[in-house]
């Protein structure tokens, strides 16, 4: 199902959104012929956080290109923020690269098929999570494992820890290296997501009420962390949870909050539970583009990637917003709760997460140490950044529900990594 992507303003996009979903977008490429302007990206740069006007001289001799772009969303009100980087892009191309949208991932639907089409042409750019082949890019994954460091805090945390692994991520030859010897050119790289949540069928914050509790645990680290809660980790196919919840075949779910909500979790787990001082992992997602990408001008590769990062931060300020609205729903309407894991609990998830980060660190992958060291720090440097940009929570996570309304606004933050990461020589491009 194709549909011209229409000029909507960034307002009206976002002003539409319900739950839009970040990580399923997949642009792929058009006619081979419609790339022009540079044998290799050649061409002029220009600085990160130039204006419209700097951005279309640069592409003023670009010959147009139509990117055709696949969501999983199945309308554009839940591809918001997606179609809001689309116009960026167009707005500050002066036209020069426009965008054909294909929905409810009709193209490339597999995440293990995505890295092979933009090698193959098929794509031209894509979002991809590496928990498929973590092998083949091991630099990356270990930044995954490292998520537990995220800080547990919705607003301080969910921000610091995105703009901290863009930091690390795209200063580190390591991981960058893993996505360019393979000829791939990331747009947003490793982007950890939305908190993860338990959500379950009832009440249950302390080592006895979980213990024994079945959850579906989509990845390793999601069921290390369920075993050191006393649960039961069950893998089970995503089509088959909401089922298996209703049926009482599993008792809890374990994944990003957004997810959560968005897929219809709170109607059926109406008790959720989140850690207090500590975090379950989450897993990263980058925008990765493909060899027919590196031949457009480099002010026109520069552009996708700093609207790649515009995009990242209006994606958590909408989601967040999301969430806001969602909250109220599951504590009132459907009757549901949102509480913290007790000390004891909370505690016991802590010591699991100690050693899995020590386990990075020691890890036999190249620069595995440097890695972990150098993303605890920019963790650490990125909350009190956020805070100064006045992103703070205004109470616990616990009684999130009684504060957490709406999303933030994202230029500040925007504007910090700008600054911060891309134009100081942050980026791959």
């Amino acid at each position: 199902m194709h549909s011209p992507h229409s000029r909507l303003t960034r307002r009206a996009l976002l002003l539409a959104a319900t739950v839009p979903l970040t990580a399923a977008l997949v642009l792929a490429g058009c006619d081979s012929d419609g790339f022009a302007g540079g044998e290799g990206g050649g061409g002029p740069s220009v600085p990160y956080g130039s204006s419209v006007e700097v951005y279309r001289e640069a592409l003023a001799e670009m010959e147009p290109v139509q990117l055709t772009v696949q969501t999983t969303a199945v309308t554009a009100d839940r591809a918001a923020s997606l179609l809001a980087m689309l116009d960026r892009v167009t707005e500050y191309s002066g036209d020069k690269i426009t965008f054909d949208v294909i929905f409810a991932g009709a193209l490339v639907p597999a995440n293990a098929d995505v890295d092979d089409a933009l090698l193959a042409g098929l794509l031209d750019i894509a979002a991809y999570s590496m928990s498929s082949e973590e092998t083949e890019y091991p630099a990356s994954a270990l930044m995954m494992d490292a998520t537990v460091l995220r800080d547990p805090r919705y607003v301080t945390g969910w921000w610091s820890t995105e703009a901290a692994y863009a930091e690390v991520a795209y200063s580190s030859e390591n991981v960058l290296g893993e996505w360019e010897s393979k000829g791939l050119l990331p747009l947003s790289i490793l982007s950890p997501g939305a908190p993860a949540v338990l959500v379950c069928s009832s009440p249950a914050t302390t080592l006895s009420d979980l213990a024994g509790l079945k959850v579906r645990a989509s990845n390793p680290l999601y069921m290390r962390q369920a075993e050191a809660l006393g649960m039961i980790p069950v893998q089970m196919d995503t089509v088959e949870v909401y089922e298996g919840i209703v049926r009482g075949l599993i008792d809890c779910n374990l994944g990003p909050v957004t997810v959560m909500f968005g897929t219809g979790m709170f109607e059926i787990a109406r008790h959720v539970v989140i850690p207090a001082t500590t975090s379950f992992a989450t897993t990263p997602s980058s925008l990765l583009a493909g060899t027919r990408v590196r031949s457009l001008p480099l002010a026109a590769q520069q552009l996708l990637v700093e609207s790649a990062h515009a995009y990242q931060a209006e994606s958590i300020s909408v989601l967040s917003g999301a969430l806001g609205g969602a909250l109220p729903v599951l504590t009132g309407q459907l009757g549901g709760t949102w509480d913290a894991l007790d000390a004891e609990a909370d505690a016991a998830l802590a010591a699991e997460n100690q050693v899995i980060l020590a386990e990075t660190s020691a890890s036999a992958v190249t620069g595995a140490s440097a890695l972990a060291t150098d993303l605890e720090a920019a963790t650490l440097a990125w909350i009190e950044r956020v805070i100064e940009l006045g992103y703070t929570d205004e109470g616990t996570i616990g009684d999130l529900p009684d504060w957490f309304t709406t999303g933030a606004d994202p230029q500040p933050w925007f504007d910090a990594v700008v600054t911060d990461v891309l134009a100081a020589g942050h980026s791959p491009v």
